[in-house]
């Protein structure tokens, strides 16, 4: 075996294949292109971009790119990826994150179910050092149309929760875009840097009942701010 290689256990036999983790910032450049060719096949709507890349796979209290993040590669490229992550919901639930993607080319080949099985394993080792007296919740979040990706969690024993709704509005072109004047007790202005911690606060409080929201700190809010808004 490989230096480096992680055993992962019913993995496909597939020549080349090997699983690893996260090795350094190099990887960024693996995860926002398995992310964006995979969501641009499923229709997601909208893609990364190295920004957010950077600043959502950033070290955190609760989350080690080293530790968290697995990645399938064949001869020594990266074809799929997963990604474990937890933390308390304001009610007291312990949430615990499964994410991934598998570039198109590779779906189907059993790759996606193996990683899954090895991420659901780690969560289920990250759960036994949490109390046991407290409500925990093991999730998969599938935006759209990843059809393919629900059908995975859904064949490992993940059932539907009420989702929350995202709408994207869509047009051909601005030009024939409908005046909307707004209210005349409303206006459009810049966000500037002094008004962060007032959006943040804002966004939070909106946000706290819905799906999967978790309890935050000061260095979510860093890493936030500096996403360049």
């Amino acid at each position: 075996m490989a230096a480096g290689t992680i055993r992962v256990s019913e993995a496909p036999r597939i020549a080349g294949l090997r699983f690893r983790r996260f090795v350094g910032d190099r990887d960024h450049l693996h995860l926002l292109e398995i992310t964006n060719r995979s969501w641009d096949e499923d229709s997601v709507g909208h893609l990364q971009n190295m920004s957010g890349i950077e600043n959502g796979y950033r070290p955190s209290e609760s989350f080690d790119p080293r530790r968290d993040v697995l990645f399938a590669e064949v001869d020594g490229s990266p074809i799929a990826f997963t990604r474990i992550k937890n933390g308390r919901q304001p009610d007291g639930v312990r949430l615990y994150d499964v994410s991934g993607a598998v570039l198109p080319e590779w779906r189907r080949r059993g790759i996606g179910s193996a990683l899954l099985r090895d991420a659901v394993a780690r969560q289920r080792s990250v759960g036994w050092t949490h109390p046991s007296d407290v409500p925990k919740l093991l999730q998969s979040c599938v935006i759209g149309g990843q059809l393919g990706g629900r059908a995975l969690v859904e064949a490992h024993g993940f059932a539907p929760t009420p989702s929350l709704e995202l709408q994207d509005m869509v047009r051909p072109t601005l030009g024939e875009a409908p005046a909307a004047p707004l209210p005349p007790e409303l206006e459009v202005r810049p966000a500037r840097r002094e008004h962060m911690r007032q959006i943040w606060s804002l966004f939070r409080t909106a946000t706290l009942d819905g799906p999967g929201a978790l309890e935050t700190g000061e260095a979510d809010y860093q890493r936030w701010a500096s996403w360049g808004f």
